[in-house]
């Protein structure tokens, strides 16, 4: 049986691309044993692990940041770092896999330097269009490197990059769409979603985002009780936000279920006829393989990642975008009510969307993995 090592990263979009590959790997007649490896084990996402837990095993590696330190801080971050390092060589020389799949984020450099210290074969995958700092600095030692977007390709080398497209859960990938939009563990507020409704989606992605849930509440509370009635809300706030919004909707009196956090999303995303979210490159490849129309607000820190991301989009109009320093109630309600009053513009976005998706993501990925085995 192989072992192959999957660095998760600290956050949803580096840690669900890991997991959509270890559904991959873990096929009921593949012999594969996964062992993803993780900052913490508290983290929100890390119960939508939906995979033979019997093969998967999780390791944890605490790995600090080293960006934006105090002088005094450095030589403790430091130290730690090295700690995570030492820890990383440990478990590669226990385990003795035979393939490292990293994700990005400073996070996953120990690992990187561990696996190419031993040998182990190294497979980076680059989730966003314009790469991050630790892939950029790691694939150096890296044997191959996939990327989500073409139009990454000219950031590594021709010798070591490919396009295989961003890796999605398989939730996304079955035709069934369950019945009821509102599935258990959500905050019902009011009633369920009738068909009659526009339903709305809006995702902060994994963490939250304050301004945007902010200002959809906004936009609902500037309509009148009469227009609110036409819409059904699923709202995933990120925690911080969670009881604000929810007891929002609840004054609003609109029909509208809140989450903290929801990983098994992909039925919300199913049966929405609009989703607005950040624009991360996988809430953008779950779009794509939904067909979804989408209004995004790129997050505009983080090296502006996700201006890079959502520009891709706005340039192939696959996307309506709004940057976060023009976004308000007027401007975000003005997107909503032209889609929503318009099918026609709405079945453009979803077709357009489409692209950005590659069905064979996983498959090309671990073919590629496999070349490089010793």
């Amino acid at each position: 049986m192989k072992k192959v090592l999957l660095c998760a990263g600290r956050t949803g979009g580096h840690f669900f691309p890991a997991l959509a590959l270890a559904q991959a790997m873990l096929r009921p007649a593949s012999d594969f044993e996964i062992h993803l490896i993780v900052e913490r084990q508290d983290l929100p996402f890390l119960k939508s692990r939906t995979v033979d837990d019997s093969r998967l095993h999780v390791h944890t590696i605490p790995v600090p940041s080293l960006a934006k330190l105090k002088s005094w801080e450095f030589p403790i971050r430091l130290f730690h770092y090295v700690a995570a390092l030492l820890q990383s060589v440990a478990l590669f020389i226990r385990l003795k896999p035979s393939l490292m799949v990293a994700f990005g984020s400073y996070s996953s450099v120990p690992e990187v330097l561990a696996a190419s210290f031993l040998k182990v074969p190294i497979l980076l995958h680059e989730q966003n269009a314009v790469p991050g700092q630790a892939n950029q600095f790691l694939s150096y030692w890296a044997d191959r490197v996939a990327v989500s977007f073409k139009e990454t390709l000219g950031w590594f080398s021709l010798e070591k990059v490919f396009w295989s497209g961003f890796p999605v859960r398989r939730e996304f990938l079955e035709h069934e769409v369950l019945k009821n939009i509102h599935g258990s563990g959500g905050a019902g507020n009011v009633e369920t979603a009738t068909p009659k409704r526009f339903k709305i989606l809006v995702v902060g992605g994994s963490q939250g985002a304050h301004h945007l849930n902010t200002s959809v509440l906004h936009v609902f509370k500037r309509l009148s009780d009469e227009e609110r009635q036409k819409f059904a809300v699923t709202h995933v706030t990120g925690q911080s936000d969670f009881n604000e919004v929810q007891i929002s909707y609840l004054k609003l009196g609109m029909d509208c279920v809140t989450y903290p956090f929801l990983g098994d999303i992909a039925q919300e995303f199913k049966n929405s006829d609009l989703v607005i979210a950040r624009a991360g490159a996988g809430t953008i490849s779950e779009l794509a393989a939904c067909g979804r129309a989408a209004i995004l607000i790129p997050y505009p820190h983080a090296r502006a990642h996700q201006k890079a991301n959502a520009f891709v989009l706005s340039e192939a109009k696959a996307a309506r975008v709004i940057d976060e320093e023009k976004l308000t109630a007027e401007v975000l309600w003005q997107e909503i009510k032209t889609l929503a009053e318009n099918r026609p513009a709405r079945e453009i976005l979803e077709q357009r969307i489409k692209s950005f998706f590659n069905l064979n993501a996983c498959e090309l990925m671990l073919t590629e993995g496999m070349k490089i085995v010793r």
